[in-house]
Formats: structure tokens, C-alpha cells, sequence
């Protein structure tokens, strides 16, 4: 899980692909950025540390914005004062571009939407009259670029088209929601910082297929039905199933299954006051091995720091978590000082548990990750009459990155796997891919649960015995599904998509390069369908036909 303080919609333009890697050091302050209208808001109704949030994050912003960021290295330029450097090229070089042919069309047409959309004048025959005209554009005379920016405008005017006649059903379903707000209820599912129990009605059919497939699909840019997806995620679980039931052989012939050689891993874990100073050590071999592969750029005065979370996040952090803010890999260690609850809270925290989670939440995982987005820049060209209308789609997704920051995480789980970091200890490697499998199945339950084809109490049954879940932590987990429709099933689908394009790129003939690609992949956090097509000139198939 990657702590965000709070969502910041970022301006830039990517660079050319596999230019030279970033250099690390920049100073980033998360939240200093601006926002939109799809901003997370919590209700009056909720605790008071919710309601409290929006006004600390704003005061956390201003500070930000007050307080000069200091560049080191040779980082030349932030994010934050991208504007100034703009200011002065504009100066530089006066000449505006001019558009011509189906380019104008789509900028003409774009810059229209925009400015209806700022004075509220979209209503849904309108929208319906912008997808057709956008249907039927030449993309082939498009730059790739372009084409990019084309499948970001097309997939917010779809979901501003599906909220104008679908969210008036959801104040029925236990969902808190201020009419006065613009956002709607469903949006404030998606963006929900807690994760309450859900309501009666609510357990009884989740969110529905339509809502669920327009998040999906217009958010997530995952090109499935619900029932699609549901046998995609169930062909992978099984998939990895086997291969854990193999590995679980190795590790021990003797054992029924996996679970059986998983439960006696878990007994084997290091006292309380151990526990940071184990993943310390975990943390430096996986960062050697990073190192000697050399699959990424790593940053040369790294700031991470592992320790126990702060106990004001230990609520909304049960395990572990990595804050970009602070540059700090968090864990929590128990909630309290009761033995029994501590036993049970160090059996997450075992020998072989470790490493899959130091994987995704540092080395290679969201530090690694984070770290190079630091140093994202606004690239733009201010002479470039398309910039500001690319910005403002830009915007528009930055707000729903997950399928891109956790199917970072999830994916460099499973590239440490392949690349040997687990070689010679089958059941270490099991454990890792217990944690794939897991994610596997969230992509399968979340789709059954808000499609009505399965129940709460069978959904935590599911997680607690199949998956191998203490039973409070599974009700936490389909309490979470519920609360947050799609942001589950974007873990292990924001993993596919990265391992669709690097196999794309692979399959193109030419010598693979996997430094260039992980270094240029953590230089943007646009949706992985889109960044294919705006750094690679890919077009991904839909994740069930990616093999075919």
C-alpha cells in the first residue's frame, strides 16, 4: 500500500523515451500541487479526524508553496516553480506553433469541451455529441502523442457522461453524500480513506455492474466486463495456485498443500524488538541485488527510513506502508501490548514474509518508485498552442493512479521472483507469490462482490481459508472492497498491464533494455495503457487477449 498525504494532480510533459536516467535529491513536498473537482471530500457524518483532513492538507499545501525548495545534485528544476522556467522559454522563443489539419480538429474540439465543462454546460447530449465527433477523427493522422491524449479525452468524457444519469441510486445505498459537493457518492467510494462496514444494502449487490464497469473502464482504462474480469483474475489464481502447490513440494515433500508449509513459515518470526532491525537487513540485500542486476536507476543518498508507524496512522496502517512524504517504509508492529494479539501481529511479520513486503513497498518497489517521480518536470512546450489542454487532461487521471502506483509495487514482487532474488528457497518463494495470489484474488472477489455473485460472509470465508487470512483482518479486507469499488482489483491489473507492455517492447525483435524501460516506466504516473502509447508507440490488447 503506498501512503499518499494527498492526491496531487501533476504538469508535465513526458520526455523523450530512454533518455538519460534521473539524478536523485530533489526535496518534494506531496500535496503542493493543484487539484480538481474529483478531489477525495469527507461527509460531516464521518469521524472527526476525516472531517479535520481537507483543512490540515490545505494548511500543508500553503506551507509547501511558502517554503523555497531547495535543489541539490544536478536536478536543475522542480515541478513546483516549472512555471517560471515556461515564463522564461516563452520569452525566448515567441513563435507560437500553428495546428493544422485533423490535429486542429481534435485540439478545436478538446479546448470547447474544456471551457463547457468550466461553466457547467455539459449536459449528457452534449457529451454524446463529443464521442461521436471524436469517434470519428482519422486517428492514423495523428501524432502518437496525440493518440495518447485522444484515449485520456475519450475516457473522461465517457465517465462524465456516466455520472450525469447514474449516481442518483447510491444516496440509497448507505453511501454519505452532500448534495451541495460536486463530487458524487460513487466518487467518494472511490477516494474513502476509512473502510467502514458496508450497510445492509449495500451487502446485498455492491455498487451494480454498470457503476462498476464504468470505473473500470473509463478510470481504470482496463477494457473488461465484470464477468470478463472475473475469469481473467480466477485463470490467474488457479495459475499460481499450481505453481505454490510445486514450490510448496520443494520446500517440503511431505506437506498436503501450500498452506500447510505457509502456516509453519509464519511461526518462525523474530521477537518484537527485532522486528525493524530484520527488515533493515532485508532491505539491504534487496537493494545489493537491485544494484547488481542493474534493472533500475537507484538513487545515491537514499533517505529511506524503516520504522514503526507513528501511532496516529496505526489505524489506517494495520501492517505495513511506505509514506512518500517522510521517505519512510512504516510497520506496524501490534496494536497493543496484548500477548496474544502480538503473537498473531508477528506471524504477518515472519522471516519469510519480509521480503515480499520490503519488495513492494521500497527495493524495487514505491521508495524506488517515488523516488524517481521526484523528479518529474513540467516538459511542456509553452509555445505549443496543445499544452495547456494536454495539462488539463493530464489532470484529469492523475487523481486514479493506483492501477499504476500499486501495479508498480505488485510488479516489482513479482520481477525480483523471476530475476532470482528468491533462488534456492522454495519456500520463500512461495511466500512471495502468496502475496501475488492474494492480489490475484481481490481481482477476482471485488468484481463478484459489487455484481451480487457473492456474499459478504462467503467473500471473508474465501479470504480467510483460501488465501490464508486471519479472520478479523479478512472482514478489514471485504469491508475495504466494498468501500472502495475497482481499487483492489487495480493491484494485480496495474501489474499485468506493466508486464503487457515490457513483454510488447520485448516482442518487438530489438535488444531489450530493462533499466531504460523501469527508469523511463517511474517517470510519469499517466495509466499504463496510455504512457504505451505515449512513450512506445504500443497500442495493449485487452489483459484477457494479451497472450493471444
Amino acid at each position: 500500500m503506498a501512503l499518499q498525504i494527498r492526491p496531487a494532480g501533476v504538469e508535465r510533459r513526458p520526455q523523450a523515451v530512454f533518455e538519460n536516467p534521473p539524478v536523485f535529491g530533489s526535496k518534494r513536498v506531496e500535496g503542493a500541487t493543484g487539484t480538481d473537482m474529483f478531489e477525495p471530500r469527507f461527509s460531516g457524518k464521518q469521524k472527526w479526524p476525516h472531517r479535520l483532513k481537507p483543512f490540515l492538507y490545505g494548511a500543508l499545501g500553503a506551507m509547501a508553496l511558502a517554503i523555497p525548495l531547495k535543489e541539490t545534485g544536478s536536478f536543475s528544476q522542480n515541478r513546483f516553480n516549472a512555471s517560471v522556467v515556461s515564463s522564461a522559454q516563452a520569452t525566448e522563443a515567441p513563435q507560437r506553433k500553428e495546428l493544422t489539419g485533423e490535429t486542429k480538429v481534435f485540439y478545436d474540439l478538446l479546448g470547447q469541451y474544456i471551457e463547457d465543462r468550466r461553466t457547467g454546460r455539459l449536459d449528457s447530449a452534449a457529451l454524446g455529441q463529443v464521442l461521436q465527433r471524436l469517434d470519428s477523427l482519422d486517428v492514423k493522422k495523428l501524432e502518437s502523442a496525440d493518440q495518447a491524449y485522444r484515449m485520456m479525452f475519450m475516457n473522461d468524457a465517457r465517465w462524465q457522461l456516466h455520472r450525469q444519469g447514474r449516481y442518483n441510486r447510491f444516496t440509497q445505498l448507505g453511501v454519505d453524500f452532500n448534495p451541495t459537493q460536486k463530487l458524487s457518492d460513487f466518487e467518494i467510494m472511490l477516494h474513502r480513506h476509512d473502510f467502514p462496514a458496508p450497510s445492509e444494502q449495500l451487502r446485498r449487490g455492491g455498487v451494480g455492474r454498470e457503476d462498476y464497469e464504468a470505473a473500470l473502464n473509463y478510470l481504470g482504462y482496463v477494457d473488461l466486463t465484470t464477468d470478463q474480469l472475473i475469469q481473467f483474475a480466477r485463470g490467474e489464481y488457479d495459475r499460481l495456485e499450481t505453481r505454490m502447490n510445486e514450490l510448496a513440494k520443494q520446500a517440503d515433500p511431505g506437506a498436503k498443500d501450500w498452506r500447510e508449509v505457509y502456516d509453519r513459515l509464519r511461526q518462525d518470526h523474530p521477537e518484537a524488538g527485532q522486528v525493524l532491525d530484520e527488515y533493515r537487513k532485508v532491505a539491504a540485500l534487496a537493494k545489493q541485488f537491485l544494484e547488481e542486476r542493474q534493472l533500475m536507476s537507484l538513487p545515491e543518498n537514499d533517505p529511506l527510513r524503516i520504522e514503526e508507524t507513528p501511532i496516529f496512522w496505526r489505524s489506517q496502517i494495520p501492517f505495513a506502508a511506505y509514506s512518500s512524504f517522510y521517505k519512510a517504509f512504516w510497520v506496524t508492529i501490534a496494536m497493543d501490548n496484548d500477548p496474544a494479539k502480538l503473537e498473531k501481529a508477528l506471524r504477518d511479520h515472519c522471516y519469510a514474509c519480509m521480503a515480499p513486503i520490503v519488495v513492494h513497498e521500497a527495493y524495487p518497489g514505491h521508495h524506488i518508485q517515488g523516488m524517481h517521480q521526484d523528479n518529474i518536470r513540467d516538459t511542456h512546450d509553452s509555445n505549443d498552442p496543445r499544452t495547456s489542454a494536454r495539462r488539463f487532461l493530464e489532470r484529469r487521471v492523475d487523481w486514479n493512479t493506483s492501477y499504476y502506483k500499486e501495479g508498480w509495487g505488485v510488479y516489482a514482487e513479482k520481477l525480483m521472483a523471476e530475476e532470482g532474488f528468491y533462488e534456492g528457497d522454495p519456500g520463500r518463494e512461495m511466500v512471495a507469490m502468496r502475496a501475488l495470489l492474494w492480489r490475484a484474488a481481490r481481482a477476482m472477489l471485488d468484481p463478484m462482490i459489487h455484481t451480487g455473485q457473492i456474499s459478504y460472509e462467503d467473500a471473508v470465508d474465501f479470504m480467510a481459508n483460501a488465501v490464508v487470512m486471519d479472520r478479523d483482518r479478512a472482514e478489514s479486507e471485504i469491508n475495504r472492497y466494498y468501500s472502495r469499488p475497482t481499487e483492489v482489483a487495480s493491484y494485480y491489473l496495474g501489474m499485468k498491464q506493466i508486464e503487457q507492455l515490457r513483454d510488447a517492447l520485448k516482442a518487438q525483435g530489438k535488444e531489450f533494455d530493462a533499466k531504460a524501460f523501469h527508469d523511463r516506466l517511474m517517470s510519469d504516473i499517466l495509466p499504463v495503457p496510455v504512457l504505451a502509447r505515449l512513450l512506445f508507440d504500443i497500442d495493449l490488447k485487452p489483459l484477457d487477449q494479451a497472450d493471444q
